[in-house]
């Protein structure tokens, strides 16, 4: 009887480890709970206190439509955002160009726009191609990918020629 009793005997070894599975099943249960439970506390603090902004960029262009017509040879071409943004990634992405090749030009922000002159003006007649391709990111680390072109043209602000 007394080796029955003992972890020597194979039977009390049998015994002791299956009434145990039940209660290793349940503690594994428990800590994947409390686990799930922590992250989904954790996630939700930083969601609703700002640390992590999942919100769009939403931006615009000027011209906003294909084969629009500048009003002027000095008109500017720009890009709004909604927020304020690193302005050398917005930079680098932007690119004119026409059968001649790249327009050459000044940028200038103001707030959240970019815009930008020709130098020299627009030539009239001549169709343009805005390109916007790439990665963008805001000050404040969200990030928005643009793939959009845009054809346009523009006209001088000279008088019409006299017809005889």
């Amino acid at each position: 009887m007394y080796r029955w009793l003992t972890n020597d005997n194979e039977s009390f070894r049998n015994f002791h480890a299956n009434h145990h599975e039940p209660l290793r099943t349940i503690m594994r249960i428990t800590v994947l709970i409390i686990a799930a439970i922590m992250l989904l506390v954790i996630f939700s603090v930083l969601f609703s206190c700002g640390f992590v902004d999942l919100r769009p960029i939403g931006f615009s262009i000027e011209p906003d439509h294909t084969d629009t017509v500048l009003p002027s040879e000095y008109s500017r071409v720009s890009i709004s955002f909604d927020t304020a943004m690193d302005t050398q990634t917005v930079d680098g992405i932007i690119t004119i160009s026409s059968d001649t090749g790249i327009v050459d030009g000044d940028v200038s922000w103001t707030g959240n726009t970019m815009y930008f002159s020709p130098v020299p003006p627009w030539t009239a007649g001549i169709r343009y191609v805005l390109k916007i391709s790439g990665l963008v990111r805001s000050v404040n680390g969200r990030e928005l990918r643009i793939e959009k072109y845009l054809c346009f043209y523009a006209i001088h602000n000279a008088p019409a020629p006299l017809l005889e």
